[in-house]
């Protein structure tokens, strides 16, 4: 019984100190906001999936600065993705022997709090391009298996969004200074002023009707 809970405590000290390894691995995640609702952003009445993105990254890869990668299928062990869910379909690049195709993601993006370049994606149900010049991306030409979605003799376009991540804190915004207090002061001390000149001011008048 004591050996068992020795063991037990044993593991749950070599977890939190693997927990507290700063050499443990790191990743940022960044997620994608719409920002209209048009297709897909906007899921069309029957249509499968909803278009939510999240996009994992290593933080090797990050602290880069930039990541210009294309995956088709084969194994790559350093692969700079960690994982990629696109609307119907989790997308990590295997380590071990060849697989058949299944997905084809191609990336050349800029890392900071947003994401910005351009990537392709194909998770075998769907397929599209994003990308744009500056933080809002441009999703264009997206085709789905599904005929619900209404894009698949002829693409969709036109839905906008970003990619941020919340692994990098956001800027601090400077406070504006609070103006009520110090006026409330200023008028204390102006109020003070003309009271204290009355005062010298009746005193004054006081002293010459006394000695009249």
């Amino acid at each position: 019984m004591k050996m068992t809970r020795i063991a037990t405590l044993l593991s749950a000290a070599a977890l939190l100190l693997g927990s507290m390894n700063p050499k443990a691995d790191a990743s940022v995640i960044y997620t994608w906001q719409p920002v209209n609702d048009k297709v897909p952003n906007t899921a069309p009445d029957g249509a499968c999936c909803a278009f939510d993105l999240w996009l994992e990254v290593t933080d090797e890869a990050f602290k880069a600065g930039s990541m210009n990668y294309s995956y088709y299928g084969y194994p790559n062990p350093g692969a700079p993705i960690i994982a990629f869910f696109s609307s119907t379909a989790l997308m990590t690049p295997p380590s071990g022997n060849h697989q058949p195709w299944t997905w084809e993601l191609e990336t050349d993006v800029q890392f900071g709090e947003y994401l910005t370049g351009g990537m392709y994606v194909n998770d075998g149900q769907v397929s599209y391009y994003m990308g744009g010049r500056n933080q809002l991306w441009t999703v264009r030409d997206f085709r789905a298996d599904d005929p619900s979605w209404g894009c698949y003799d002829e693409g969709c376009s036109g839905a906008t969004g970003y990619w941020v991540t919340d692994s990098v804190p956001p800027p601090v915004p400077v406070p504006e200074p609070d103006l009520f207090p110090a006026l409330a002061l200023l008028a204390a001390g102006l109020l003070g002023v003309d009271t204290a000149r009355r005062k010298r001011t009746g005193t004054g008048s006081l002293s010459r009707a006394a000695l009249r």
